[in-house]
């Protein structure tokens, strides 16, 4: 199906504030926000458009989200322990950090945004 200017500059006025920006969404997600719009445009529909106006795929990667607190009280536990021998080391039982779901798996597909740049997209 043929695109005109007038309704790709209606899906542009939509989906550039929610993607290319601070937003950053899945081209699923706004599909479906044109859709409750009234526009109906399919997700490579979606894709295509990002993709023309300089967009890039970006996967976003998961990081650690830490407060001020817990970095202080890193340091704190840091700064006790620098002087330690390896004697009280071996003293240290390590525990693996392991994700752990209790309701769902993640959908690993929500991970791909469009942005203009890469490093304006934050990890989760």
């Amino acid at each position: 199906m043929f695109r005109t200017e007038g309704f790709l500059s209606k899906i542009g006025r939509i989906i550039i504030p929610k993607s290319l920006t601070k937003k950053h969404q899945s081209t699923r997600k706004l599909s479906r926000k044109l859709k409750s719009k009234g526009i109906i445009a399919s997700h490579m529909t979606v894709q295509r458009y990002l993709k023309n106006s300089n967009g890039q795929l970006v996967i976003k990667s998961a990081s650690a989200k830490i407060i001020r607190k817990q970095i202080k009280d890193r340091i704190s536990f840091c700064k006790q322990r620098v002087n330690w021998a390896v004697q009280d080391w071996r003293m240290v039982l390590f525990s693996d950090e392991s994700l752990y779901e209790l309701f769902h798996t993640p959908n690993k597909q929500n991970d791909r945004v469009w942005a203009r740049e890469e490093e304006s997209v934050t990890p989760h």
